[in-house]
């Protein structure tokens, strides 16, 4: 079982933060005991303490656990790391080394990297490698650096450190994690998922850091081409200002001459709103002059069905001339033909319908659709007007034209397929 302690945890000035309650203590591969908080490792000091400012440690780094005090040694200023634990990471963009150890050793090692022109630039991790190891710092390295090259430079830098990559690929790597697992078997869930999530994300992270370099270097650039811009600007605003007193007076009268304009409107307006309410009138009373000539027309109707035999010819005659009347007054702009006539005559039993929508037109509130079978005219016709007549109920048909004349041509006729595209070339052409 391994051995839990509370820790006391304090600040940069030895003061006491908070009391960390059983925690197990984990041990390094250098044999440092450590306890894990805010899910990484803090040494651990003489007297069971954890400083809130000490360097910190992945799990990876400290992969067992103690079992009593004589597992492990307290960290003290002289503890350091005695290998180098590292990721190497290669993309079409750049090449990166994630690098843990002890950050005197990483400075100098950095130093002599980039003599060798092996690394441009160094940084705090604030990622998991692609390995879902957190690293304490990334290596920015020159275009074609290849990984024996950084095996080799740590080697060459410090041949007692150890590059802990290498000995991962190790055939005990296997028998120690082995080990490991069975050890911290409920920790290692956690463990195992989280890398997992980090490593499904490392790929896109990687990038988006890539991308922030290149937009660093974009921002030196435009940070540049902004100093230059400024000067500018200071000399076009000079220019501005003389404009904007001349851009003033311009305004001015601009808005003299709109007030002037709104007030000529709003007399024409008044006028517009006189000559509507007078039309409105007329368009009032038009309508019911039409409705007296459609019970006009309906009796007369009736009349000539009760007068087959007697005085029809005389019934028919007065209700041709209020047709035609209806057409020539009312119906002022439509340009029709007798025959229109003679068929709501001959044909409509209930002319109600037809009137309907002659006068619809005539206020150019119809519902029609284009009439194509002739070209370069604009033809539309409205199907399917109710004659009242058994048989031929709903096969009244009207086709009309508008002219730039101001004029409506007008042809009226029944449904018949065949006959439809030669009753309409002969009308409209």
């Amino acid at each position: 079982m391994s051995l839990k302690i509370n820790v006391v945890l304090q600040d940069q000035n030895n003061q006491q933060i908070a009391i960390l309650s059983d925690k197990p203590i984990r041990v390094s591969s250098w044999g440092t005991g450590g306890i894990v908080h805010q899910g990484v490792v803090y040494p651990l000091y003489e007297g069971f303490i954890v400083f809130e400012q000490s360097e910190v440690f992945s799990k990876n780094e400290f992969p067992n656990f103690a079992e009593s005090m004589d597992d492990f040694q307290f960290q003290n200023n002289e503890n350091a790391h005695d290998h180098f634990e590292f990721y190497f990471e290669q993309s079409k963009y750049a090449s990166y080394l994630a690098i843990s150890g002890n950050e005197d050793e990483i400075e100098d090692f950095f130093n002599f990297c980039e003599s060798q022109n092996l690394a441009e630039r160094k940084g705090l991790s604030f990622r998991p490698a692609k390995d879902g190891i957190q690293y304490d710092y990334f290596f920015r390295l020159n275009r074609n650096v290849e990984k024996h090259q950084i095996e080799k430079a740590i080697s060459e830098f410090h041949p007692s450190l150890t590059p802990k990559e290498n000995k991962d690929i190790s055939e005990d790597s296997d028998a120690s994690l082995n080990e490991f697992k069975k050890k911290n078997a409920e920790l290692n869930e956690k463990i195992e998922l989280l890398e997992k999530q980090v490593s499904s994300n490392a790929e896109e992270i990687l990038a988006l850091q890539i991308n922030n370099d290149e937009l660093l270097l974009k921002l030196n650039d435009a940070e540049k081409t902004g100093t230059q811009y400024k000067s500018e600007l200071e000399t076009i605003k000079k220019r501005e200002i003389s404009k904007d007193k001349e851009l003033g007076q311009v305004i001015d009268n601009e808005v003299a001459d709109l007030t002037n304009l709104v007030k000529k409107l709003e007399t024409e307006n008044q006028e517009l709103k006189i000559g509507i309410k007078s039309e409105t009138s007329k368009l009032t009373a038009m309508g019911n002059k039409i409705n007296d000539l459609e019970q006009t027309i309906s009796d007369l109707r009736s009349q000539l069905h009760n007068n087959n035999n007697s005085g029809s010819n005389v019934v028919k005659k007065h209700l041709q001339k209020v047709y035609t009347f209806l057409f020539q007054n009312v119906f002022s702009t439509f340009e029709f033909e007798n025959e229109d006539i003679d068929l709501i005559m001959k044909r409509f039993n209930d002319p109600t319908a037809i009137l309907k929508e002659l006068f619809k037109i005539f206020n150019k509130e119809e519902k029609s659709k284009p009439f194509h079978g002739i070209r370069d005219k604009n033809i539309r016709e409205i199907s399917k007007i109710s004659t009242g007549t058994p048989g031929i109920v709903d096969c009244g048909r009207l086709y009309f034209e508008r002219t730039n004349e101001g004029k409506i041509k007008i042809a009226i006729d029944l449904k018949d397929e065949k006959q439809q595209s030669n009753f309409v070339k002969k009308r409209f052409t």
